[in-house]
């Protein structure tokens, strides 16, 4: 995961360091490719009854659903990263907070795959857990390049 420091917003919008430290942490669990990273997300970013939406029909509701978030990840799926390239709030202080930027994803067979995304993150509770998460993207090319990595393994 990578972010420029000059990517948050400046004065009179503030973004506390907690706020930040929690969307850095939410990316770099989210480049990992280990099934048990949603433990992660549970246990360290969201609140009690958070919510995580990857895709409309891909929503996960409370910690122990999230916890399992990402027990189904793709096998051909070898390596992931964000690139962050800029985060505007709603509010101050930063409590609702859209960052945008390009997620890569390399595939079996030696395909990378870049995304525009965006997320949403908004903060509910004092000690800065997130309420909750939304992400869109356009899977167009990475849904193209798993078929691919999968014709190549003979499925």
């Amino acid at each position: 995961m990578s972010a420029p420091r000059d990517i948050w917003p400046t004065a009179p919008i503030v973004v506390s360091e907690q706020v930040k430290h929690v969307i850095l942490r939410f990316f770099e669990i989210s480049d990992s490719t280990e099934k048990t990273s949603g433990r992660l997300f549970a246990e360290e970013l969201f609140t009690e009854d958070g919510v995580f939406t990857t895709h409309p029909s891909c929503v996960f509701r409370g910690r122990a659903e999230i916890a399992g978030s990402r027990e189904h990840n793709n096998p051909l799926v070898v390596g992931r990263a964000h690139e962050l390239r800029g985060v505007f709030c709603a509010d101050s202080p930063a409590s609702d907070v859209l960052v945008n930027g390009v997620f890569k994803i390399d595939v079996k067979g030696g395909q990378r795959v870049e995304m525009e995304f965006n997320a949403r993150f908004v903060v509910g509770d004092a000690e800065g857990r997130l309420g909750f998460v939304q992400v869109w993207t356009d899977p167009t090319d990475m849904k193209a390049a798993l078929g691919e990595a999968k014709k190549g393994e003979g499925n």
